[in-house]
Formats: C-alpha cells, sequence, structure tokens
C-alpha cells in the first residue's frame, strides 16, 4: 500500500457486470471533468505509480458511453449526458483521508507511526513539484508577473490522502495512497451546465459517489511569460533547496500539515491537542528524509523516460504540461 501495485482495470468486464446489478453495491467514485481535467489526471496519476505511489485505477468514460456501460444510471441519461464532459470512473481506495482522521485515530499513532507518515508525504511532495500538483501538501499559485510562489499560510489539502488503519496501536498505519493527483498545467475549465441536473446521482451507488461536473468561474487576470517555463523555475528553486539541505519547502510541506491537523484539533482537550502536535513536531525530521528520498527517485533515468513516454501517449494532453516535464527531466539528469 506504501508503493504501487497492480491494480484491477476499474471498468474491467466483472465491474461492468457489478455495475448492471443495481442491487450490488459500487465501491467506485464517478467525477465528471472536462476531457483536457480527465487526461491530465490519467497522466498524473501513471507517472505517481511509476515513480512508486499507490494510487487508484482510473478510467475516462464519454457520457455516450458511460449510459451504455452503466446500466442504473440509463433513467438519468438526459441530466449526466453534457457534451461538453467525461466522466472519469476510479476505485475507492480503503481507508479514511488525512483530513478525516478522528481524534481516536490521531491518539493512537506513537512517534514511529507518524515518522513513517510524513516520510511518505514528503516523498509524494516530490512526485507533486514535478508534474506541477498544488492541491495536496506543496500548496504553490502564480503571481501576475508569471513567477510561481509559495503560499503564505498554506493548509494541507488532507482530502488527497487516504490512510489506511488497523487496530494495532502504533503501527496502525497499514498504508497510504493518493488520490486526485493533477497538474496546474492544463487548459482552462470549459463552461458546465446546470449542476442541479446532478442531485441525487449518488442515491444510486450505496458506497459510491459521484462529482457533479465544475462550475463555470470568471476567469482572474491572465498572468504573463510561459506557463511551463515559469513553473519549471519554481521547481529549480525548490529541487535545490533540498539539495542544499535549505529548510524552505521543508517548513512550508511541515506548517502546512500541522495546519491541516490543527483544524482537526479544535474540540479536544489541551492535554490531547499538545501530544499529537509534539509527536508531529517530533517527526519533521522524517519529512526532510523524504523529500530526498523522493528527489533520489525523481533522478532515475528510467523513472523519467517512463513519465516522458507516458505523457506523450496522451493524446489531450496540454503542450504546457509535456514541456515541463521535458525541462524538469533534463534539469534531474544534470543534478
Amino acid at each position: 500500500m506504501f508503493g504501487s501495485a497492480p491494480a484491477e482495470n476499474v471498468l474491467s468486464p466483472d465491474r461492468i457486470a457489478l455495475l448492471s446489478d443495481p442491487k450490488t453495491p459500487v465501491k467506485m467514485v464517478f467525477k465528471w471533468t472536462t476531457p483536457f481535467d480527465a487526461s491530465t489526471e490519467q497522466v498524473c496519476t501513471k507517472i505517481a505509480e511509476a515513480f512508486g505511489l499507490s494510487v487508484p485505477d482510473i478510467q475516462t468514460v464519454s457520457p455516450k458511453r458511460a449510459s451504455v456501460l452503466i446500466s442504473p444510471m440509463k433513467k438519468f441519461k438526459p441530466a449526466f449526458s453534457p457534451p461538453a464532459f467525461s466522466l472519469l470512473v476510479m476505485d475507492r481506495m480503503k481507508g479514511t483521508t488525512l483530513s478525516s482522521l478522528t481524534k481516536e485515530n490521531f491518539l493512537k499513532f506513537n512517534l514511529e507511526a507518524w515518522q513513517r507518515m510524513m516520510r511518505h508525504f514528503g516523498k509524494a511532495s516530490m512526485l507533486d513539484l514535478f508534474i506541477g500538483n498544488f492541491d495536496r501538501f506543496v500548496r504553490f499559485d502564480r503571481c501576475v508577473d508569471g513567477s510561481f510562489v509559495l503560499v503564505d499560510n498554506p493548509s494541507a489539502n488532507g482530502g488527497n490522502a487516504i490512510i489506511s488503519l488497523t487496530p494495532q496501536r502504533g503501527k496502525n498505519i497499514a498504508g497510504i495512497s493518493m488520490i486526485d493527483t493533477n497538474s496546474i498545467l492544463h487548459p482552462s475549465r470549459e463552461s458546465s451546465s446546470d449542476t442541479d441536473a446532478f442531485v441525487g446521482l449518488d442515491g444510486l451507488f450505496e458506497d459510491g459517489c459521484c462529482t457533479p461536473p465544475p462550475k463555470k468561474t470568471p476567469s482572474p487576470l491572465k498572468p504573463q511569460g510561459n506557463k511551463a517555463e515559469d513553473l519549471h523555475q519554481f521547481f529549480q528553486t525548490m529541487v535545490l533547496s533540498v539539495v542544499n539541505r535549505e529548510k524552505i519547502l521543508l517548513d512550508h510541506i511541515f506548517k502546512s500539515i500541522l495546519k491541516s491537523v490543527k483544524e482537526g484539533c479544535e474540540s479536544w482537550t489541551q492535554e490531547e491537542s499538545d501530544l499529537v502536535l509534539k509527536q508531529l513536531e517530533d517527526s519533521e525530521e522524517a519529512l526532510q528524509v523524504g523529500l530526498l528520498e523522493g528527489l533520489e527517485q525523481l533522478k532515475k533515468r528510467e523513472f523519467l523516460e517512463t513519465a516522458q513516454k507516458i505523457a506523450e501517449e496522451e493524446e489531450d494532453i496540454a503542450k504546457d504540461l509535456l514541456d515541463y516535464l521535458q525541462l524538469n527531466s533534463k534539469f534531474l539528469l544534470s543534478l
């Protein structure tokens, strides 16, 4: 669970047969997204798997094909077939998100468990930087002048890290998986239809979930410069901070995770909160170890060649993402 493992195709014939039976619980996630977003997430997820992370199997289904494959949805066909959107189907990962861990979960962790988790988060953060994912532990944004910067006062999106637990105290982290692995380097979202049409679709699936298509949002002031090159400069800066054992990236990720955990401690007693936060602070060195391990994995020629091949085989991938991966690979091989 801490590394990649062959996953059953989420749309294999056996799984499709299960979808045909409305009485069978469907342990999948259904997510509406634009074709470019779907392609980008598939590419980034495959690269994460090649990197060694545990990720769900993901398949993109056109609305027309979805209506044929997923028979319980047929009666909703007029509501769930907007021509501009694809349906992203993925396995629901076992476990709970970092942001959903309860007080009882946290209090069962000992320092070894925290160190194990933080080490994995550090490794995953290096992969996120490589693909341009700003929606997990490394939180960055683009300025009007085109440059990318770490955001102030970051809070990790713990919903994109799945922790599977066991009852054993101290060693109760069975595995860690990463979901919603995407990149900032994709075309702007297309306009969507009324999301109210999708209310109730979730109810068709006991144990499954379906998100509506993204809402149309006003476009912000467009930054200047080449997006791939600007993000690559940011990537170089972050990588060199890890190489030189500077604490720029380390402090940012730690603060991001710390804030996310603190938000869940608001209703705890002071003693409970102090205990958990002390163990988290004592595990900061493990986060640094994870960053260094992630960097070493990124530098492997075999991984870089595999990542490039995965990206080049996807027809709908954004040119910016292809360029960014190429620039990053060239830089990493020069270290």
